[in-house]
């Protein structure tokens, strides 16, 4: 009965992390076909991953910002999300799931952890 159980588990993660990958890679896609960048800036305690326009204007189109800050309470020194938005036109095309790859990564072992007072219902299904 473990044996199933850590099974069933397994299989449900893995597809789990295809359905994020599968979203990850749409917003790769969406760079490339709308023109975008990704840039970013981290800090001891602040992590900014931003998407432009690559063309033009350099317009912000996606941001995430995590924090670590110690007023949120015990988060085993991880950054905290502050916000993550993305603009209209690309909203729903893998760019917000990159956004967080890119914090994610860029956190390494200190980990990233939900926004302490609010989670949209996107993000929520991320999380979970």
């Amino acid at each position: 009965m473990k044996l199933l159980r850590e099974t069933i588990r397994r299989l449900i993660l893995e597809d789990a992390c295809a359905t994020l990958n599968d979203k990850v890679q749409q917003g790769i896609e969406t760079l490339q076909a709308e023109g975008l960048a990704v840039s970013y800036e981290k800090m001891s305690n602040y992590i900014e991953v931003l998407v432009r326009n690559a063309y033009g204007s350099g317009a912000t189109l996606g941001q995430i910002q995590a924090v670590k800050d110690p007023d949120f309470g015990p988060c085993s020194n991880a950054y905290i999300v502050q916000w993550v938005r993305t603009h209209p036109q690309i909203r729903g095309s893998g760019v917000g799931a990159l956004l967080y790859d890119v914090c994610f990564e860029l956190a390494g072992q200190d980990g990233v952890a939900a926004d302490r007072s609010t989670v949209s219902d996107d993000a929520f299904r991320s999380w979970r």
